[in-house]
């Protein structure tokens, strides 16, 4: 229901072809579940079709094919194909040449142990979502929406948006403080991105090396304890060890990619004398929240080179050091400034 027939496809409203899919797909699952203990007693994998019902054959065929529909509308018709060809292979497995030759299978024996066995549709992936996976996704979102995500990039802004090429090291210290509690790369580049990426431009960055910053501190995600990505999860169900064991292996890792991205955006910056820090302007207005009545500190605090005060910082008049500042606090700063002089 979330991926539609075809993109963009009635985006307004839910078809009923998809509610009926939906139901069906539901009921099977219901299905499933409640004959879940019979299937693992009696070996429904290997001959489902001798000892199972009738109808838990042939809903292992629905349910394999409405996974297959699944995938198609979420990763296109170039992986529905792959994962066809391979999910189908038993049932034509008996005319491959050697080395790919073995006995073929119907296909309610296919179908059965697809869906009945531990080894494809509810395989180690789906185990380790289901097990590990949705508890950490559940803690990380509780922590985004309590705002955990606001405070630790405010926290990154005061820590170090002052210092030179400050804009790029909040990228790094809030991808990597917000990835420890989301995991994933999108999500990150999404909520940091939107502020550090124009951060960095106004800063005197290239627009291609501020995205390149940023891809990078937010791909540190998947590596940052306590929720990493999900081949973490994966590979803790694959060795058998507690997941605690895989987060401690990869603290060091992680801390010593984001040290040497740090570093390396600290020499770049040293190199450019453009890239300069946020100021304790923009320090002081992220403390305020961010608000754009917030009070201002005064135009020149941090050496005189101020869109509100001289505007001599760079060719465009804008001065790096607090070009994040709101317009209409430069405008109300402005103006006390010369009312000052």
């Amino acid at each position: 229901m979330v991926y539609p027939l075809k993109p963009g496809l009635h985006v307004d409203r839910v078809p009923f072809y998809d509610l009926l899919l939906f139901a069906g797909a539901s009921a099977l699952s219901v299905g499933m579940i409640w004959t879940a203990r019979d299937a693992a007693a009696n070996g429904w994998e290997y001959s489902a079709t001798s000892v199972a019902p009738g109808w838990a054959a042939w809903s292992a065929v629905a349910l394999w094919a409405l996974v297959l529909e699944a995938l198609r509308r979420a990763g296109g018709w170039v992986l529905l194909a792959i994962m066809a060809v391979f999910s189908m292979f038993p049932l034509f497995s008996g005319v491959m040449p050697a080395p790919l030759t073995a006995p073929s299978v119907s296909l309610l024996d296919a179908a059965s142990f697809h869906l009945f066995s531990r080894e494809s549709v509810l395989g180690i992936p789906m185990r380790a979502f289901a097990e590990l996976v949705i508890g950490f996704l559940v803690f990380g979102t509780a922590l985004q929406y309590t705002g955990a995500g606001t405070f630790f990039i405010s926290f990154a802004f005061a820590l170090c948006g002052q210092y030179r090429g400050g804009a790029a090291k909040v990228a790094i210290f809030s991808s990597g403080l917000l990835g420890s509690m989301s995991g994933s790369v999108i999500s990150n580049v999404l909520t940091t991105g939107a502020m550090t990426i124009p951060a960095m431009k106004r800063s005197g960055m290239k627009a291609s090396t501020a995205g390149a910053v940023e891809a990078c501190a937010s791909t540190g995600a998947v590596l940052a304890p306590p929720v990493m990505g999900a081949t973490a999860f994966v590979m803790a169900e694959f060795l058998n060890i507690p997941y605690s064991d895989v987060a401690l292996a990869a603290a060091v890792p992680a801390l010593l990619y984001y040290f040497a991205l740090f570093m390396q955006i600290d020499c770049n910056a040293g190199r450019k004398a453009g890239a300069r820090g946020a100021g304790r302007r923009r320090t002081a207005l992220h403390r305020a929240g961010g608000r754009a009545d917030a009070a201002v500190p005064a135009a020149d605090d941090h050496g005189g080179a101020c869109a509100v005060g001289s505007r001599a910082a760079r060719g465009d008049g804008i001065c790096p050091a607090c070009a994040l500042i709101p317009e209409n606090n430069r405008d109300s700063s402005r103006a006390s400034n010369e009312e000052t002089r």
